[in-house]
Formats: C-alpha cells, sequence, structure tokens
C-alpha cells in the first residue's frame, strides 16, 4: 500500500488532576503512556510504513519516548484550547483534547484517531481509506440512560436547541473515528460551534456538554456518517463487568478500557522485545495470544480467578 494516505493518531493530554475511573494505578499518567505505546506498537505491527503520531500538550518524558520513537512515532506538540472551566466537568478532562486534535489534522491524508487504549489486531478494510464519509462506532445506550452527564435524549434536545433541524440520534463512541481529510474543516468548524455554544449555556447554568463525544455528536449532524461496529467493538473485562462480543475474532479493533492496568501492563514488556511473539507470530496467532492477554477467551470463572490472583501479593503465591 505504497500509496495509502492512512495515518494514525493518538492524542494524549498531559493533566496530573484528571480523574479516571478505568485506571486503578496511583499512577495515572505512567498506565496511561504504556496502554499507548502498546496500542501504536499494534497499528506498527500492521502497517510498517504508515505514518503514526501521538498529539500532546507537552513532551512525553523520556521513558515512553525512547519506545516510541523506536517505533517510529512522532509526537505533535499542540496546545491543549478545550479545558472546561471549573465545575463544567468533573472527569475525563484531558479526553477533550481530543477536539484539539482534529482541527490540526491535515486535508491531504485519511485519518485514523484511536484512544490510548485500542488494539490494532489486523489491517483495516481496504473501503475505509476510499470513504469520504466519517467512519464512528455507535453505542447502544437507552434514550433516558444518562452516561457522562448527558442521555441521548438530553443531547438530541441539546442539539435541536442549536439549530439542528433534524438530530441524527445516535450516541457514537469517542474512541475511534475515520476522517477523510475532505472533512477536517466542516468536522472542525462545528465542534468549535457546539465548544461555543456550551460554554454560554455552562455560563448561564443550562443543559451544556460535557465530553468529547457529545461535542463530536452534534458535529456529525453536518457530515456523513458510516458505521464502524464491523471492524471495533467497546469490550469491557472488570470484575464486575464482562462483555465480550460473540464477533470479536472478526473486528479489527479492540477497545479495552478496563485492560489498561493489566492486559496493557504486560504486553508492554513484550513491545520491547524484537523476538516475541508480539512481533513474529502469523496473524491469526498474534490474535489468539492478544485474546488471551487481554482477558477476552477465558470463561467467566477463570477470567476471575486470575483477578483474583494477580492482586495477590507476590509472598502468597
Amino acid at each position: 500500500m505504497n500509496e495509502s494516505k492512512l495515518v494514525f493518531s493518538v492524542a494524549f493530554a498531559f493533566l496530573d488532576y484528571d480523574i479516571s475511573p478505568n485506571v486503578a494505578s496511583k499512577d495515572r499518567i505512567a498506565t496511561y503512556m504504556r496502554s499507548l505505546c502498546v496500542s501504536v506498537a499494534s497499528v506498527r505491527r500492521f502497517y510498517p510504513a504508515q505514518s503514526i503520531r501521538v498529539f500532546t500538550n507537552i513532551s512525553i518524558d523520556e521513558q515512553f519516548m525512547s519506545v516510541l520513537t523506536r517505533l517510529n512515532v512522532e509526537n505533535i506538540i499542540i496546545p491543549f484550547t478545550h479545558i472546561a472551566p471549573k465545575g463544567m466537568l468533573d472527569r475525563f478532562q484531558s479526553a477533550l483534547f481530543l477536539l484539539d486534535a482534529i482541527r490540526n489534522l491535515e486535508f491531504d491524508a485519511c485519518h485514523v484517531l484511536l484512544d490510548p487504549d485500542i488494539v490494532l489486531v489486523r489491517e483495516l478494510p481496504f473501503e475505509i481509506e476510499k470513504s469520504e464519509s466519517v467512519w464512528a462506532l455507535p453505542l447502544a445506550y437507552g434514550l433516558d440512560e444518562i452516561v457522562n452527564g448527558m442521555s441521548l435524549r438530553q443531547q438530541i434536545n441539546w442539539q435541536a436547541s442549536q439549530g439542528v433541524l433534524s438530530p441524527h440520534g445516535i450516541h457514537f463512541g469517542g474512541e475511534f473515528q475515520v476522517i477523510p481529510g475532505s472533512q477536517v474543516t466542516t468536522l472542525a468548524a462545528r465542534i468549535n460551534e457546539a465548544w461555543q455554544y456550551s460554554l454560554n449555556d455552562f455560563a448561564s447554568e443550562k443543559q451544556h456538554l460535557y465530553t468529547e463525544d457529545q461535542y463530536l455528536n452534534y458535529a456529525y449532524n453536518f457530515v456523513e456518517v458510516s458505521d464502524a461496529s464491523k471492524i471495533v467493538a467497546r469490550i469491557w473485562t472488570a470484575f464486575n463487568f464482562r462483555s465480550i462480543p460473540a464477533n470479536f475474532r472478526e473486528l479489527n479493533l479492540w477497545h479495552l478500557p478496563a485492560e489498561k492496568d493489566d492486559g496493557f501492563h504486560r504486553l508492554f514488556k513484550l513491545i520491547e522485545q524484537p523476538n516475541s511473539w508480539f512481533w513474529n507470530s502469523t496473524p491469526n496467532s498474534f490474535r489468539l495470544q492478544m485474546a488471551m492477554e487481554m482477558n477476552l477467551s477465558q470463561s467467566n470463572f477463570l477470567f476471575k480467578l486470575k483477578k483474583i490472583c494477580r492482586k495477590l501479593p507476590t509472598k502468597y503465591l
């Protein structure tokens, strides 16, 4: 694919005060950075020549930048301008940095934006790169289910209050987007529009938006959006909530929010070993091994047993 215009990007903002409910470790930044390194390594395994970038608001610490450099991943530093005022957002502040990354995308590429806890387990379908539509992941939340401060019904009503004639009525997640260069200007402009509307509503103590996915969902009313659920899924592997889609083996990407302290932590050691299975296994073997490491292939009993054992002090093992 020498003529490929695919560019892979991850956005990560360094905010020491941010709250991330899906990280158990006290060192949130290091946990995320290990996860991010594994994520881009999985992309590099299948795309040895494609451009991969990490957008940050400050320089990455040498401990992790050295890993990214060996993976031929570029660090692009941009200002973090979408910082919510005090009281507007109580967690996931750093996720808003994705909105800054989007407006820094080039017009002559096809951009694949990934959360730092996504792994690529097979190449993307060819039609992704050729499509002129944005691709995003629809999530099956109930109409009145509150997610990050807002239900889907409230999102629809808020969008209508800002002049959207026919809101699409779908909650797309913020963890994965494919954005053709031709759509960057429109998306960035509509995101900025939603940001200004939301700031004004917050100042007036009205309903406002909270997280990056809600801003994206407003902007998606103005572009064509394709359903990405056949290539990516949000997969939960928390001790008290495990949800593995039946087709996970056929997917191209796995979003694993609950594995940052577990599967990603172990895999971080492997990506630094050129002779490891991570780099040298066949595609099928790679997926099988990744499923084991990310706690997807065990029975629920074995899954919980492994989780318990890994939390035991070493002296008891």
